[in-house]
């Protein structure tokens, strides 16, 4: 009798170790699998972001090239100095979906560029112009454009990422000069640094409560939905990547952005870098360590003449983003050498 209740005893102290093991067990399992789960969240979270980056950048590098893009018109024919834009502008967004921007499909709200009022970014809610309700008073949504087809220009995938854009540095694209009312602005001039370091006239655009954004890309996720953070119409974006792995990383709103300290360093890089060429000078070509005779010299661009690098005036010079004005700020080391 007293053996059987003994052999009972150790019988439930196995059993109880063996519940307590699969209990360990169970929880180390889901332990592991949850970070699993965690890891795949977040290497898709990245694998995004770095396709939206991608993006990003070559939106940057349109905007530093600006000038070269349009060095011709629609038709493939040489334009002459006074018809080439400045650098800095970014493409309109693409407001019907059909991933294309170009003379013969002009996205309308673009025409706006220069009057900078309402809620200062496109697409813009007062126009009612665009995607989604945009009813006038609602969220209208734009996408990053596949591409300019007349420029053989790619961005990304279409109708992809949703695209927002202070809207001073949105520029016609296709045949651009034939867009415009008759001795009227193009896009907003003078496209240069002087204009962004006043009081008020900073970027409009935030991420995170960060001020001063000129663009913002955001991928949506799998639903193509924006998180309603995000769909508010009122230029601040959110994203919290943390946040994004605890939930449905699938459908969180992925967003980046070109901040106005990214898009001068990039610019102002590329003008400064051209800058003797334009104003006239030498450089040190042969690396002597003096600029002599023995140097290139550089006749420079006359300032009476229409080019994006001289002043703007209406009858003569109407891309003209006033560089000239402002290159004595540039670094020394942004000098060719």
């Amino acid at each position: 009798m007293h053996k059987d209740k003994h052999s009972k005893q150790k019988g439930f102290a196995f059993l109880l170790i063996i519940v307590v093991i699969a209990i360990v067990t169970s929880l180390w399992i889901s332990t592991r699998f949850e970070y699993i789960i965690s890891f795949f969240k977040s290497y898709e979270l990245e694998e995004r972001e770095t396709e939206l980056t991608w993006a990003k950048d070559r939106l940057l590098q349109y905007a530093v090239l600006h000038p070269e893009v349009y060095l011709t018109d629609s038709s493939n024919a040489g334009q002459s100095a006074e018809s080439i834009p400045a650098p800095g502008y970014f493409p309109c967004p693409d407001l019907d979906g059909d991933g294309d921007i170009n003379s013969l499909n002009y996205e309308t709200q673009c025409q706006n560029s220069v009057d900078f009022g309402g809620d200062g970014f496109v697409p813009d809610p007062d126009l009612a112009a665009g995607l989604g309700s945009c009813n006038g008073t609602d969220l209208c949504l734009g996408y990053l454009p596949r591409g300019i087809s007349e420029r053989h220009l790619y961005f990304a995938e279409q109708a992809k990422y949703y695209y927002f854009l202070d809207e001073r540095f949105a520029f016609r694209n296709g045949d651009h000069a034939a867009k415009a009312p008759t001795g009227a602005a193009i896009q907003y001039i003078p496209m240069n640094p002087s204009e962004f370091n006043v009081a008020g006239s900073s970027p409009v655009l935030s991420i995170n409560g960060k001020t001063g954004y000129v663009v913002v890309l955001i991928d949506p996720g799998l639903d193509g939905q924006l998180n309603g953070e995000n769909a508010d119409g009122d230029g601040d974006f959110q994203y919290n990547p943390l946040n994004s792995l605890m939930n449905d990383a699938d459908n969180t709103d992925v967003v980046i952005g070109i901040h106005y300290d990214e898009w001068l360093n990039w610019v102002a890089r590329r003008v400064c870098s051209e800058h003797q060429r334009f104003d006239g000078g030498n450089g040190d070509e042969n690396n002597d360590g003096n600029t002599d005779a023995a140097d290139e010299i550089y006749t420079g661009i006359d300032e009476t003449i229409g080019h994006w690098f001289n002043d703007y005036d209406l009858a003569t010079d109407r891309y003209g983003a006033d560089w000239r004005g402002w290159v004595s700020q540039c670094p020394e080391d942004a000098y060719p050498q």
